[in-house]
């Protein structure tokens, strides 16, 4: 779970750096939500192509549209919830600069290569 707080952060502090920032945490639980739908869809839809069923992908919008809203809602349950939000804010903003550019270059990549498997 330390991993998904982890993201979460990274993720609240992008988005005060955007026009969300007077709603970051909301934006970060948000943006945890649609990376982890993004990560399931692939999966649930080769597994569908798999088994030859073709009948699902003309509804294909559809349900990536309630995954995300599932998967949003669940993030927003898990990390606004009985102020997790500011507990996970408060514990990794003492990270030190070599660490917070770690964590940047590793959030990048997983974020890039999330984008990569839905387009491919």
């Amino acid at each position: 779970m330390n991993a998904f707080k982890y993201l979460y952060y990274k993720l609240y502090r992008a988005s005060l750096k955007s026009s969300y920032y007077d709603i970051a945490e909301f934006a970060g639980a948000s943006y945890f939500g649609l990376l982890i739908a993004l990560n399931i869809m692939p999966i649930f839809f080769l597994s569908r192509r798999l088994l030859h069923n073709e009948s699902d992908i003309k509804h294909i919008g559809a349900m990536g549209g309630l995954l995300s809203l599932l998967t949003m809602s669940i993030a927003w349950i898990a990390f606004l919830g009985n102020g997790r939000s500011k507990e996970i804010i408060e514990k990794y903003s003492l990270e030190d600069e070599r660490s917070r550019k770690r964590g940047n270059l590793f959030v990048s990549i997983y974020v890039v290569i999330t984008v990569i498997l839905v387009v491919v």
